[in-house]
């Protein structure tokens, strides 16, 4: 019945006896079509090859209704196909040679049908071994998340939402989106964040920085890599702002790896308490020493334990500005060098015990060995910690000397002075018969040489020991000009002290908008629920302190009892006298952050007018459009009016003389 399939309706509709023999919708019959069309097509010949094009477009119509029996099915079909076209092909050579001519031409035919039916199923995807081209491609962009492509382009406004929005601050802070030290080229939310917490982690850890490529190779990030923690990465200089009015997230306090109080929880407190002190004893005389040799350049010298490979590092106060956010302040196009004085945090220089350098100039110090090129060490130690913590050195003239002065200790040289200038040696004789005056001048040559190594000996000699007189006087003088120094500058840190007093004063007096009430108010919820966190871990701490001192009172002596009770009330007494510290850090914190909230609402208040300008002027251009539009319209108006009127007369005037007309011709 295949033949009755050339006419029009059933090239459109398939065969309809086969299609009612075989069942209607079901793609893997459809394929059997398409199958039995080839083999038929290979039997018969190259003649009549209309009719198969019904059949391949009717198979590919039921593979898109169902696609995965489909490709399995037509699979197999077409690996049939093959096979009956190679054994034709086969049936081909053993045929007899009169035969070969009729047979070759309905064998190419058949090929180039099963090639042709390989791609087409290929194109519609039937075939789960070699998808199109173009469904690789349709999947990696259904892979990439679109809310991503969102953050990039609007991450920021988010962010000042954050800044701006009290009211919906919580809500802002689920949609925030940062790349970690985990998540690898994509970003990760706080829920995410906090799903992938280890058990012991109570803190919500980060770091902010220039760019992801300086953070990483953070030394602040050592310990945390150590312990498989995630760290956040912060690299967007509207994130140092932003953050400030984020200070936890579900119960879990934001910490930045690069200020003090760092702890991570999965440690034995008695183990780190006691290692602690013995690591603070043991290198008392290292920090005291470097701390009276750096001065005021740092605040103290400590003991670190968040790093692993770095020598030295260097941390902020848990309310002070960072590395990041100081680089952020200094390029501020109004900054002033007063201003970025009192903006600077206090910085903490900590040092990492295991270090084989730190260990050494530890041995130095206790030996008493400290000389020129120990201080220099050390300084060296300094600068290096500021580089490396995202800081810039106070002094980069007296690093590069201090740099210098290493070079040339390691190149053992005894003097930086100048060597004379080299002597230029006459011209040879030209002459070959003159050979004892030339020796003679050679010999001559050989002692001016040896006289002039002896004098610049005997220079370098002189200059050493004038250097080393030099350098004996310049070290008194260092002395004196320091002591002088140390002194102005704590009557300068004394003046400062005062002006930053009272301009903080000036400025709680001048906060009357209600940004600044609200973020004030912010703040001191936050230190309220700090101050309630405390007091509430303090609580349970003397609580199991007074549970232990019961049991052990049950079972020791009157004395021992007394004397614990004793040393419970130093404790108490060190404790209040810490929390005092920590109460005054941070009203300065506060005194500093009053001062940004000012001039982040002056800001503020400049883009609102710089925006109603703004839409005054769009409002008025618009007014001018509608009055435009208005006239235009009454214009026009105007003129259909006129035109309706002129037909109106045209035709009563037509009306009117036709009247006439038949008046005076029935007349």
């Amino acid at each position: 019945k295949l033949p009755s399939c050339q006419t029009t309706a059933s090239a459109q509709h398939g065969c309809p006896s086969v299609k009612k023999t075989m069942g209607k919708d079901f793609a893997a019959r459809h394929a059997v079509y398409v199958g039995a069309a080839v083999v038929l097509k290979l039997i018969c010949g190259a003649d009549d090859c209309v009719w198969l094009s019904p059949f391949l477009a009717k198979a590919r119509g039921a593979a898109a209704k169902a696609k995965v029996a489909a490709k399995y099915v037509t699979t197999v079909v077409l690996i049939t196909c093959i096979a009956a076209g190679l054994a034709l092909g086969i049936r081909r050579i053993a045929a007899p040679a009169e035969r070969r001519a009729d047979e070759g031409i309905g064998t190419a035919a058949g090929v180039l049908l099963v090639l042709y039916a390989l791609y087409t199923a290929r194109e519609d995807g039937w075939f789960p071994c070699c998808p199109p081209d173009d469904e690789d491609d349709e999947e990696e962009e259904a892979s990439k998340d679109p809310y991503i492509e969102f953050w990039e382009k609007f991450g920021k406004n988010i962010k000042l939402g954050i800044i701006e929005d009290s009211a919906n601050r919580s809500k802002l802070t689920k949609l925030l989106r940062y790349k970690s030290s985990t998540s690898g080229e994509g970003y990760t939310s706080f829920e995410q964040y906090v799903e992938n917490m280890k058990d012991w982690q109570k803190a919500i850890y980060y770091i902010a920085g220039e760019n992801v490529e300086a953070v990483e190779n953070s030394p602040f990030l050592e310990k945390c890599k150590a312990k498989g923690v995630e760290v956040l990465y912060m690299v967007d200089p509207i994130d140092e702002y932003a953050i400030q009015h984020v200070t936890e997230f579900d119960g879990k306090k934001l910490q930045s790896v690069t200020k003090e109080g760092l702890k991570f929880g999965d440690e034995d407190e008695a183990l780190e308490a006691k290692r602690t002190k013995l690591y603070k004893e043991t290198f008392k005389p290292l920090t005291d020493y470097l701390k009276e040799l750096y001065g005021d350049a740092v605040v103290k010298v400590s003991i670190s334990k968040r790093v692993e490979t770095t020598p030295t590092i260097i941390v902020t106060s848990q309310y002070g500005n960072s590395a990041n956010m100081e680089r952020i302040m200094r390029a501020q196009a109004f900054s002033e060098k007063q201003s970025m004085g009192m903006m600077m945090s206090q910085k903490t220089m900590e040092l990492n015990p295991r270090h084989p350098i730190i260990n050494e100039l530890l041995t130095k110090v206790k030996d008493e060995k400290t000389d020129e090129d120990t201080e220099n060490l050390a300084w060296l130690l300094l600068d290096n910690a500021l580089m490396q913590s995202g800081f810039q050195p106070a002094d980069v003239d007296a690093f590069a000397q201090r740099a210098l002065k290493i070079i040339q200790s390691g190149l053992a040289l005894e003097s930086s002075d100048l060597l004379p200038e080299m002597e230029v040696p006459d011209d040879p004789e030209e002459e070959e018969d003159e050979e004892d005056e030339a020796e003679a001048e050679q010999r001559r040559r050989a002692a001016e040489a040896e006289a002039a190594r002896e004098r610049r000996q005997r220079l370098a000699a002189e200059a050493e020991a004038k250097a080393a007189e030099e350098r004996r006087q310049r070290l008194a003088a260092e002395a004196q000009a320091a002591e002088a120094e140390r002194k102005l500058r704590a009557a300068e840190a004394a003046a400062e002290e005062k002006k930053r007093r009272e301009a903080a004063k000036a400025a709680e007096e001048k906060r009357q908008r209600e940004a600044a009430a609200a973020a004030a108010a912010e703040r001191a919820r936050a230190e309220l629920r700090a101050v309630r966190d405390d007091a509430a871990r303090r609580e349970r701490a003397r609580a199991a302190a007074k549970a232990a001192e019961a049991e052990r009172r049950r079972r020791a002596e009157a004395k021992v009892a007394e004397e614990r009770r004793q040393r419970l009330a130093a404790e108490a007494q060190a404790a209040e006298a810490e929390w005092k510290l920590r109460a005054a850090e941070r009203r300065a914190a506060a005194a500093e952050a009053a001062a940004d909230e000012e001039e982040r609402a002056r800001n503020s208040a400049r883009l609102r007018r710089e925006a109603e300008a703004l839409w005054a002027e769009e409002d008025r251009q618009r007014r001018q459009r509608e009055a435009a539009e208005a006239a235009e319209n009454q214009r026009k108006a105007e003129i259909r009016e006129n035109q309706r009127k002129a037909i109106t007369r045209g035709v009563a005037a037509l009306v009117t003389g036709g009247l006439s007309e038949l008046y005076y011709q029935n007349k």
